[in-house]
């Protein structure tokens, strides 16, 4: 914003309303971090493997806190909201809503055993409503950096 000579009077003792030009403004937006999510944490866990068992071990739940923060900031990401995480008996799943309203279901089906397969994927469909487990066709995606931006979302 240009100051006026008669502003210019008018201020006085205030200190003068500093401008950057706009192609300053435009490279310091480009220069912002960008928000980059690895699920190192949650690959590292899987390929680390769990001991079977009729409960849920330690080492399982420290992996289901890794998917929960990392899959969520992933999701955060694609602009996913009401995001439900739930962990079962040795299984992952939940549901999650686009900025479009439609909602997806997700499942990470038994991790025991996942330490031999050397890209684990997550199953993906759409859904009615967080009690539709029905819902579409089951799609897939690698759990790897950028995988909420490679599932095909409606």
């Amino acid at each position: 914003m240009a100051i006026s000579p008669v502003q210019s009077k008018k201020m006085k003792g205030r200190e003068k309303e500093k401008t950057l030009p706009s192609f300053f403004i435009f490279f310091f937006i480009l220069l912002q971090p960008i928000k980059i999510v690895v699920m190192k944490k949650t690959l590292e866990l899987l390929h680390k493997g769990f001991e079977s068992a009729t409960v849920k071990t330690p080492e399982f739940m420290a992996f289901v806190r890794a998917f929960r923060n990392e899959f969520t900031k992933e999701l955060k990401n694609v602009g996913a909201t009401d995001i439900k995480i739930e962990a079962g008996h040795f299984y992952v799943s939940g549901f999650f809503t686009l900025a479009s309203g439609q909602v997806y279901y997700f499942s990470l089906s038994d991790v025991r055993g996942m330490e031999y397969i050397t890209t684990p994927s997550l199953m993906y469909r759409t859904a009615e409503h967080y009690k539709d487990f029905k819902g579409g066709g089951n799609q897939w995606v690698n759990i790897e950096r950028g995988m909420a931006e490679k599932m095909r979302l409606l």
